[in-house]
């Protein structure tokens, strides 16, 4: 299967190697990663730390599209989710 057509958590785990490697970038658990991926669903809390630690190659407006993202003024960084879109 082609990696850009998977879902984006996918091309993540295949990005920095494993889910446990993913995990540990992230700050959560592999168990939490591989439930995330049953789910076909990404916690806005996780994207932006995916995103980063993808170094930018999955985005988190790709992992989590019904969340609106905005920049941060004081640092020019998107920040966490602002609020979901109705």
């Amino acid at each position: 299967m082609n990696v850009a057509a998977e879902h984006p958590l996918a091309r993540a785990i295949a990005i920095v190697g494993s889910q446990r490697a993913l995990a540990k970038l992230i700050g959560t658990t592999q168990q939490n990663i591989s439930r995330m991926m049953r789910m076909r669903t990404v916690s806005a809390k996780f994207a932006p730390r995916i995103e980063r630690a993808t170094g930018g190659q999955v985005l988190r407006h790709e992992l989590c599209p019904d969340v609106e993202w905005e920049a941060d003024s004081r640092n020019g960084n998107r920040t966490d989710a602002i609020r979901e879109m109705a």
